[in-house]
């Protein structure tokens, strides 16, 4: 009788979870034969933490696999400070927020792995659109400035492009402990285990677009108070061509979250509407040189 009832339970949670609008596999095999694999997607009534609907599972609590284990999580960004969570979560299946405009959540990919290096695979052809052109599996957070290197050889591989890419660790081994400890692209976990940190950004070529071409000093362009709350001041040094220059604040995620012309050495930016964060300065200017700075928002 048990065996009878087993097949109408799946058909029934089966049913009740939602369609999702774009979905794809991404699969991972290690350097000895281990495999692993993740779903993700997006959908206009998902959100970016776990949507049971979508059968979305939080699976934090359950032990890493020994050898080889793959996670979408939430944990870096609490580690880093970045953008700390008190629900935190680990998924093997995630469907982010569509919302509307090509640009999706970016999703923090962990790879724990004794073997490395590791292969990943999904299907290109599901990317030959305008607004998945431009997605990438890389080991460089995808907020704008993609030429700051990692220490996985990764970089980026644009999904559209290829179907796989074979990948070192990101960890440059200066971890310590206890937990949380922040190092870039990997962190050690409550058991002492080092997770090296990947992300995944769906979205259009636009992504793609967004190197840091000059490093930013100080007396070119700098951002006062630091943290700030009410008011982001914005000073540049007078000597920088500000025609058709702009301000812009980017989240974690790689959403552009507000943009303003600026055509003085002086510049206020209203910052109280914007919830407590980590975010990054962008000042463009108008012969495409990017100049950045990583601020914290306390409001």
């Amino acid at each position: 009788m048990k065996k009878k009832l087993l097949p109408l339970l799946l058909f029934f949670i089966v049913q009740t979870s939602i369609a999702q609008e774009f979905m794809f596999q991404l699969n991972f095999t290690d350097a000895v034969g281990n495999k692993d694999s993740l779903l993700i997607g997006y959908d206009i009534n998902a959100t970016d933490t776990v949507d049971a609907g979508f059968g979305e599972i939080n699976i934090i609590s359950t032990p890493l696999d020994t050898a080889f284990d793959v996670r979408i999580s939430s944990v870096y960004n609490t580690v880093s400070g970045w953008s700390p969570t008190s629900n935190n979560f680990q998924l093997k299946k995630q469907i982010v927020k569509n919302n509307g405009i090509c640009d999706f959540n970016t999703l923090v990919i962990d790879v724990f792995a004794k073997h490395w290096p590791i292969t990943a695979t999904w299907n290109s052809v599901l990317f030959n659109d305008t607004c998945l052109e431009g997605s990438v599996f890389t080991s460089v957070h995808p907020g704008g400035w993609w030429d700051i290197g990692s220490t996985s050889n990764l970089y980026r591989s644009e999904l559209a492009l290829y179907s796989s890419v074979t990948f070192s660790s990101n960890n440059d081994g200066n971890l310590s402990s206890p937990f949380p400890t922040y190092n870039g692209g990997a962190y050690l976990n409550t058991n002492n285990d080092t997770i090296s940190v990947f992300w995944l950004k769906l979205g259009d070529s636009t992504i793609l677009n967004t190197a840091v071409n000059q490093l930013v000093l100080d007396n070119n362009f700098s951002t006062y108070p630091n943290p700030a709350n009410e008011v982001l001041n914005i000073s540049v040094a007078k000597e920088l061509d500000l025609t058709n220059a702009e301000i812009s604040l980017v989240d974690i995620s790689g959403r552009t979250i507000l943009s303003q012309p600026i055509n003085s050495a002086e510049t206020m930016i209203n910052i109280s509407h914007l919830p407590s964060g980590v975010y990054f300065s962008t000042l463009r200017l108008n012969n495409e040189t990017a100049l950045f700075k990583k601020i914290m928002i306390t409001n």
